[in-house]
């Protein structure tokens, strides 16, 4: 998992009037969500190499990347550069938001209806920040993380420290790919959770395509 860039999300107050199906560009056409049904795929051997040259290159453009790279299989890290550096969150707060929801927030109780589950994955497909602040606030904000922190047992993560912007939310590439890992190996949460991640590909490819861009 990569956490890393410019802290810019923010709570917004929801709108009935903002359209905020595409974080980047409100304006950008409705199309529909695709779903990724193809299995995930293996891990190669050694990934360090491809890893190492994908990170320099974006380092050339003032990029910084945290990565680790895990065998679910075995739990063996494949490759990691900075994995306990912290970085804002951003958007991966959207995965820490569906886990706790999915998992019940304060009450513990899991919550998996039908409109709560496709209203979380619309949010992941489409990174709905509307939809994302919902979620957080009602979670009780600085609450909800920790709560995210103790359940699955993050050491390197902790709430936004300017009270404010969720996207502040502080995260390293070893909690996030610790998580990612602890919700496909949780039936409950990765039914919902991991075909929306695989979706989110297909989805900006075909926004693109229709905002008359190249697909990738």
């Amino acid at each position: 998992m990569t956490p890393s860039g410019t802290p810019t999300d923010k709570a917004p107050a929801p709108s009935a009037a903002a359209d905020n199906r595409y974080p980047f560009e409100n304006t950008a056409p409705e199309v529909s969500v695709v779903e990724d049904t193809t299995p995930w795929p293996a891990p190669p051997a050694d990934p360090t190499a491809a890893v190492t040259a994908a990170v320099a290159s974006t380092a050339d453009k003032g990029i910084e990347q945290a990565v680790v790279i895990i065998d679910r299989g075995s739990g063996a890290v494949l490759t990691q550069i900075s994995p306990d550096e912290t970085y804002p969150a951003l958007s991966l707060v959207k995965l820490m938001i569906a886990a706790d929801v999915l998992s019940g927030g304060g009450s513990g109780a899991a919550k998996a209806d039908a409109a709560t589950s496709a209203r979380l994955r619309e949010m992941i497909v489409r990174s709905d920040d509307v939809t994302a602040a919902d979620y957080y606030d009602e979670g009780g904000g600085d609450e909800l993380i920790n709560r995210v922190v103790q359940r699955f047992s993050l050491t390197g993560s902790s709430p936004t420290p300017d009270g404010e912007y969720w996207g502040n939310v502080q995260t390293t590439a070893t909690d996030m790919s610790s998580l990612v890992s602890q919700i496909l190996a949780n039936p409950g949460l990765s039914a919902v959770i991991a075909p929306a991640m695989k979706a989110t590909a297909a989805f900006v490819a075909a926004v693109r395509a229709a905002m008359g861009g190249p697909s990738r």
